[in-house]
């Protein structure tokens, strides 16, 4: 499905079922000791304005229930009645959803602090397939059923009225004796902060997650780490065209190469007993390449051109430098009489003897390796199928390359220009119609869904790093891949992620910077690819340069360094101004990468441009 479909879809399914967003915020927070909505999250925020922030990015308005003026920035409302329970907050925030002609409300806690925004994304889709009833989360661990993260239809604000005067105001067991959909989550996204133990477990987990990012230390140990998940692309055996695939078997010699004794070098062909100074030497015969050879008789030689067959009586072959010619016989000169036997003749089987090794499983068919094959009588050898990649632009202020004139906020797609242009040279690759996402998690979740169905390797850029519109990371884990690691000690390029679905797919988020996409493309990518390709030799392994007037700037992360080459094996440093500075890329020739805390002339590893 192209994103612009998905987009429609999303934007015609906001049309069909408008809903806000509501923060109960009504506790008394009595067992913590403290107000909940003040606590600040480990990303910045209140937990109120980090509540919000979430609800902001899905509904099209966001009001605080029973929290007073908490949070100046939204709308407060009060409980429908005092000290009556969450249903109290949940009827006071479905009587504004439906004088705001919403079709419904998503409800979350002030408390709740490792929900994401793409968990609510999730959720709210699984709403809007059956708008007509409640749609919850459950906790993964005992099934147990959270009525708080919710999102209600306006139909259902009667029952909870008429629940509000009951003595038993239970909305789980309210939600249990009628049809809803539920979500299930992991216990840990689904904390409530309850008690100052309760707030400490969850910033100690905050942490360990955060500090789990970094487990690798080097990009080289994180490029290990994913490619070992990865699994290789099947093998196709119907390829006309091999150049440029990867051999997929190994390729033995179906006789010996050279298959007979041949002539190394155009000259004459004798008998050891015949060489002899002064005589002349009757030429009795050619041997040409192509043809069977002649006999030699006594006394004489044959005259022989490279790669013809030699006699089965020669013992050597003389050059014709080392003899002198006439029209119908040759005289040995001194040199010849100094060749030994076997001189200038090339064995049969030299090369590789019948059934020996040829070519090996994951070589790359250049055009020697085409040659090889050849020779071997081998033109459709088993390759590996190549690999389908799905690049995936996101971010609602990129526009293409031709729309003209731009707005001072929209921003040309030179990131999926600078994919499309890595990848698309290497013929193992089958590159699937680049797509575009909108800020949008559901619209973002359905590209990325289809992407990983239809492809080997899905590469997005944006979305990645911890801004309230960054979704790409929970949408990933949602669809069921194992984020190997997210963010690396590197720069340009620190928030990127790496994850691997249970079929072995390759899912890897670039940040939305282009420097930092086009060199983590090169740095990360193209060596994951070539592992699920089935290169063999798929570790980097760069050449090494030297800097010219490198200055003295350091860095505490691993720094991937934009330069020029001006001579073999020495390079000068470009200066941009940023990760976005793509006028400073454009003028480079690779990159080099420098250790933690590291200056000077090197050699350092040098990446270059494929």
């Amino acid at each position: 499905m192209a994103a612009t479909d998905s987009c429609s879809q999303a934007r015609d399914s906001d049309e069909l079922f408008p809903v806000v967003g509501a923060v109960l915020c009504g506790g008394r927070s009595s067992r913590l000791g403290t107000d909940k909505f003040a606590l600040r999250h480990p990303s910045g925020p209140t937990l109120l304005q980090h509540a919000c922030r979430r609800l902001a990015a899905l509904t099209s308005s966001v009001a605080v229930v029973g929290g007073g003026d908490a949070d100046p920035d939204f709308l407060a409302l009060p409980d429908a009645a005092d000290d009556q329970g969450p249903v109290a907050g949940i009827v006071a925030a479905l009587r504004w959803a439906k004088s705001q002609n919403a079709a419904g409300c998503l409800v979350t806690p002030v408390d709740m602090p490792g929900l994401m925004v793409a968990d609510l994304a999730a959720l709210l889709g699984l709403w809007k397939r059956n708008a007509s009833q409640p749609a919850c989360l459950v906790h993964a661990d005992d099934e147990r059923v959270q009525p708080l993260v919710c999102v209600y239809p306006i139909a259902v604000l009667d029952q909870l009225q008429a629940l509000l005067h009951t003595p038993h105001r239970s909305l789980s067991r309210w939600l249990k004796r009628r049809p809803f959909d539920s979500l299930v989550l992991p216990a840990d996204r689904m904390v409530n902060i309850n008690r100052p133990q309760d707030w400490q477990a969850f910033l100690q987990s905050f942490r360990s997650s955060m500090n789990a990012n970094l487990r690798f230390q080097t990009p080289g140990q994180a490029i290990d780490a994913v490619a070992d998940r990865l699994l290789v692309v099947s093998v196709d055996q119907t390829v006309d065209d091999v150049c440029g695939r990867v051999l997929a078997s190994d390729v033995t010699a179906d006789r010996d190469s050279p298959a007979a004794d041949v002539s190394a070098m155009d000259g004459y062909a004798l008998r050891e007993e015949d060489r002899k100074q002064g005589v002349a030497l009757e030429i009795s015969g050619h041997a040409m390449p192509g043809s069977p050879p002649p006999r030699i008789a006594p006394g004489c030689v044959v005259k022989i051109f490279t790669g013809a067959v030699v006699p089965d009586e020669a013992d050597l072959v003389i050059r014709r430098e080392d003899v002198i010619e006439s029209e119908h016989s040759i005289v040995l000169a001194d040199a010849a009489m100094a060749c030994p036997a076997g001189a200038n003749i090339r064995r049969a089987g030299e090369n590789v003897p019948c059934g020996g090794p040829v070519l090996s499983r994951g070589q790359l068919i250049r055009s020697p390796q085409r040659a090889a094959l050849e020779n071997v009588g081998v033109d459709r050898p088993p390759v590996y199928r190549r690999v389908r990649v799905t690049v995936i632009t996101t971010g609602d202020e990129l526009v293409n390359a031709s729309q003209a004139p731009l707005k001072p906020w929209q921003i040309r797609n030179s990131n999926q220009a600078a994919l499309v242009a890595a990848l698309r040279p290497h013929r193992w690759i089958d590159l699937a119609n680049p797509l575009h996402a909108i800020d949008d998690p559901e619209t973002l979740r359905q590209t990325v869904d289809h992407a990983i169905q239809d492809s080997d390797a899905v590469l997005l850029t944006g979305g990645v790093s911890a801004g309230d519109h960054d979704y790409v990371p929970a949408i990933v884990r949602q669809l069921g891949a194992d984020v190997v690691f997210h963010k690396l000690p590197i720069r340009p390029g620190k928030p990127i992620l790496a994850a691997v679905s249970e079929q072995g797919k390759l899912i890897v988020g670039l940040p939305g910077n282009p420097v930092s996409a086009t060199m983590g493309c090169r740095r990360f990518v193209q060596p994951w690819l070539s592992k699920m390709a089935g290169i063999a030799d798929w570790t980097p392994s760069p050449p090494s340069v030297h800097l010219q007037s490198p200055g003295t700037k350091t860095l505490p992360l691993h720094w991937m360094r934009g330069v020029r080459l001006i001579a073999p094996g020495l390079a000068v440093p470009v200066v941009g101004r940023g990760s976005g500075d793509l006028v400073a890329l454009g003028q480079t020739d690779g990159f080099v990468e420098l250790p933690p805390d590291a200056s000077g002339e090197g050699p350092w590893p040098f990446f270059g441009w494929a």
